[in-house]
């Protein structure tokens, strides 16, 4: 929430004013790429903790064989080359304006190709064969995020708005 006070009854309008336009505002704080920025590190700090608010479920056997057979490590779920990690964490999110809400998603209509398939399957806890995965969510919004995005919307209306 924010809170605004002022004092004086020509302030007070010009702020009256001003607000009246306030999802203009709100959906240009999205396109400004800030949103974007704050998400992409969330979406990074999800990898870099192997899940969050919760951790993944660890690899299976068979997965950690098949890894080791195609010469990768046994690091990070999810890392094995790194290109999901950086599809996902260079999202950028679509912003969609609609009656009295704007909105910004992020998703696999970004992601190209094998890391499409990737994350579907871990998304939705099914593998393309139909075999079932761990859900292993990459991208969403964690509590932490909203402090952030709070404070970054109100610098920006307020550095508009004067």
């Amino acid at each position: 929430m924010i809170s605004i006070s002022m004092s004086g009854v020509a302030n007070v309008n010009k702020l009256l004013a001003n607000l009246k336009g306030i999802d203009r505002f709100v959906e240009m704080w999205m396109k400004s790429g800030e949103v974007d920025s704050i998400m992409q590190k969330s979406f990074l700090e999800n990898f870099r903790k192997e899940g969050r608010p919760s951790r993944w479920e660890e690899l299976s056997e068979e997965t950690i064989k098949s890894r080791d057979y195609l010469g990768y490590d046994d690091g990070p779920i999810l890392q094995r080359s790194g290109k999901l990690m950086d599809s996902v964490t260079e999202l950028k999110g679509d912003v969609y304006r609609g009656i009295g809400k704007t909105t910004m998603m992020w998703g696999i209509a970004q992601i190209e190709g094998n890391q499409k398939t990737k994350f579907y399957a871990h998304q939705k806890g099914k593998g393309k064969s139909g075999q079932k995965l761990p859900k292993r969510q990459m991208i969403g919004f964690q509590n932490e995020d909203a402090n952030k995005l709070r404070t970054s919307m109100a610098k920006f209306i307020f550095n508009l708005i004067g």
